[in-house]
């Protein structure tokens, strides 16, 4: 019996002799995980991927959004009319909103 190589996967037996019409194949881990991102990258289309996105959001996922610091949020709020709502002392974003307010702030600058 051979001995196959670590991170390698095969997916028929070694022993197996393809017949007309099949391919045997051999990949590498990373290779077979590089098949599976592309193969979900390609299923998954930007308007998909948004429906998954939560549309209401935290302080923190409204700066990850923006891409700021989470001390700038409130600032944007009162200086910038970033929208927001507040819920007992916590902030509450929409997704929606806030990437609006986003093209606006472009479109102005």
């Amino acid at each position: 019996m051979s001995e196959r190589p670590a991170g390698v996967l095969h997916l028929l037996p070694a022993t197996a002799v393809p017949s007309d019409g099949e391919l045997l194949v051999t990949l590498t881990v990373r290779s077979l995980k590089g098949v599976f991102r592309e193969a979900l990258r390609e299923a998954f289309t930007l308007s998909e991927r948004e429906t998954l996105e939560p549309e209401i959001l935290t302080l923190k996922q409204a700066a990850a959004l923006l891409k700021v610091n989470t001390h700038q949020i409130p600032k944007l709020i009162r200086r910038e009319g970033l929208p927001a709502y507040r819920l007992g002392k916590q902030w509450r974003f929409r997704r929606s909103e806030l990437l609006a307010w986003l093209t606006r702030q472009r479109e102005s600058a």
